[in-house]
């Protein structure tokens, strides 16, 4: 369809440049009219060979939706949420829980059955407690109550919304040095290890929770604010429409 319009077409590359994907966007190059925007500095260098001048956009939430605990009693335990699925990592997360010595609450549904029979069931133990899916509500709660929230993507992982949601939250982050997690994530609000290096994430879970939780909530309101992030599109939107005010549709 791009290539029949001669209005300006801009695409949001919220994945990494899997392969059907990747072929699409070649073909598209071709067109003058087309603009690429992406949600992290990593993404856009996972892209770089295909879309050399991919701007970044980072995804912002409605921060109203995730409120700050600023109670200074917090529970003992961490939180991992998020899919049940091989390429979120919970097997690496329960581990380092284990060596930490904190217990473990899960929140979120299985997408990989097999997954979660071969790797997840054989580690569980009174340490690890299953929620389920959570609604929102109950989401919120529970991340405001953590020590910290646990992130292990096994994966170039392009944002990260449980990133922004549990430091909207004021709850610190342990978690791996992986796709865009370093660009999200700074030394005041989290603390990142090499990917699955368990004893080095269950050190960082451990000193985390003496992060300021005000600050990590100050922190999500400034980089993950969903207005700023649509002011950003909006002013990307007219850059592209003022070099392309001669054509049809523009305007």
């Amino acid at each position: 369809m791009a290539a029949t319009l001669e209005t300006p077409m801009i695409t949001v590359l919220h994945t990494p440049p899997f392969y059907e994907l990747k072929m699409a966007i070649e073909a598209e190059r071709r067109q003058p009219v087309i603009y690429y925007i992406t949600v992290s500095q990593q993404n856009a260098r996972n892209w770089s060979d295909v879309v050399s001048d991919c701007a970044v956009i980072l995804n912002g939430i409605k921060l109203a939706e995730w409120p700050f605990n600023p109670s200074t009693t917090i529970a003992k335990h961490a939180l991992w949420f998020g899919r049940i699925h091989p390429d979120k990592g919970l097997h690496l997360a329960i581990a380092a829980a284990r060596t930490a010595g904190i217990p473990l609450h899960v929140a979120g549904g299985i997408a990989d059955q097999k997954y979660f029979d071969k790797e997840i069931k054989p580690l569980l133990g009174d340490d690890i407690k299953l929620l389920g899916l959570l609604n929102h509500e109950q989401l919120s709660k529970e991340i405001c109550q953590a020590s910290a929230c646990l992130i292990t993507p096994c994966w170039e992982e392009p944002f990260g919304f449980v990133v922004a949601e549990a430091m909207a939250c004021g709850t610190p982050i342990a978690g791996f040095k992986i796709g865009a997690l370093p660009e999200l994530i700074a030394p005041e609000t989290g603390i990142l290890v090499d990917f699955g290096d368990t004893d080095a994430l269950a050190e960082a879970l451990k000193n985390v929770t003496k992060l300021d939780r005000k600050y990590i909530h100050e922190y999500a309101n400034e980089k993950f604010s969903f207005d700023k992030m649509m002011a950003n599109y909006v002013r990307f939107m007219e850059e592209v429409a003022d070099k392309k005010k001669n054509l049809k549709y523009a305007g």
